[in-house]
């Protein structure tokens, strides 16, 4: 039995969160590129999010995203997200998922947080269909204290000659 368009696009968007799930082995450059449309976008919102950004947005692509992904999940211990909601509209080209995260840093803090992703679906080349356009809203006051902490505590264990 074959998926309808909107199954499908809900089914991809998935596979693209699963990515941010700690599990190195999950973080292959054929696994991240495999639901990525070559002009894939990453947006972040809110523009509080992310302090000195000159647009509204922060922008990951195609060739960028392998490296982010990797980055964001080298934050954390453990960092597992929980879809709580997901749909689509009829003719699969828009998702929406609405998702927690619950992780501890490496620094050993809770993470917890909220988040709203948006998902644009189109074919490539191909004909496959792939993310085109990701959009995350997070809790920005959450993020901006949790990062700004974990960098400090990272920076102190680094000084004081801690591993993490």
């Amino acid at each position: 039995m074959s998926l309808s368009p909107a199954e499908e696009a809900v089914a991809l968007a998935k596979a693209f969160i699963a990515l941010y799930n700690v599990d190195p082995s999950y973080h292959t450059l054929d696994k991240i590129r495999a639901v990525l449309h070559p002009a894939f976008e990453h947006h972040v919102f809110p523009r509080s999010t992310l302090p000195g950004s000159s647009s509204l947005v922060a922008v990951k692509t195609y060739e960028s995203t392998p490296a982010h992904i990797k980055n964001a999940v080298s934050l954390f211990k453990s960092l597992k997200y929980d879809i709580r909601l997901a749909f689509a509209d009829e003719t699969g080209t828009h998702v929406e998922i609405k998702a927690t995260s619950d992780g501890v840093s490496k620094t050993g803090f809770e993470y917890k947080q909220d988040y709203s992703f948006y998902f644009e679906i189109r074919k490539n080349e191909k004909g496959q269909r792939r993310v085109y356009r990701f959009e995350e809203f997070v809790d920005s006051s959450y993020s901006l204290q949790f990062f700004k902490g974990e960098t400090r505590r990272s920076a102190a264990a680094t000084k004081s000659g801690s591993k993490l």
